[in-house]
């Protein structure tokens, strides 16, 4: 007795029967396969050609010490270039304060005005001459004060500006010192 499988033949509103679906899927599946391993086969090829052209370490140093590095070249700026960058930061800088910060702006970087405030911070408002004459200056009026206010003295405010100038020379003369000790070392 033979007994065969026998598939219903339904048309379904494609017009394809369960079997051929099956061999359709089956078809499909196995071009799948067919594809994939393909592709592995193109990616083997593709690496054994990168491991052929990669370089060794060893060998990409040694090429790398061959090739010696291209000296930099040290560009000249003008007085003119620098001049106009200076003028645009200023503009851009000066669009974000405020009307009245604007015009102190424009008046502080006046170059007579720059001039003499780089000559002077260069000399007299030394930050070790300002430094000590504020101490100085803190210290002693603090004792006169407290002595003039025991001993019932008027006290006189030309104290304050005395001690102040002269904590400002001992703080030039101490930074003198200072730095010529340093040099000779």
């Amino acid at each position: 007795m033979s007994e065969k499988l026998k598939l219903p033949e339904q048309h379904e509103a494609g017009g394809e029967s369960k079997a051929e679906k099956i061999e359709v899927r089956t078809e499909r599946s196995e071009q799948k396969q067919s594809h994939e391993h393909k592709h592995k086969q193109n990616i083997e090829q593709i690496r054994h050609k990168a491991e052929e052209a990669a370089l060794s370490s060893d060998q990409a140093r040694a090429e790398a010490g061959k090739s010696q590095p291209q000296p930099v070249k040290e560009e000249y700026v003008s007085r003119e270039a620098k001049k106009v960058t200076y003028e645009r930061t200023m503009l851009k800088v000066r669009r974000r304060l405020s009307p009245v910060a604007r015009t102190g702006s424009k008046i502080i970087h006046q170059p007579v005005v720059e001039a003499v405030s780089e000559a002077t911070g260069k000399t007299v408002a030394r930050p070790s001459g300002l430094l000590f004459g504020g101490i100085i200056a803190f210290i002693g009026t603090s004792a006169y004060y407290l002595f003039a206010r025991h001993y019932n003295y008027s006290y006189s405010y030309t104290v304050y500006l005395t001690l102040l100038v002269a904590g400002l020379f001992a703080g030039w003369v101490i930074e003198a010192l200072w730095r010529g000790a340093n040099r000779s070392k």
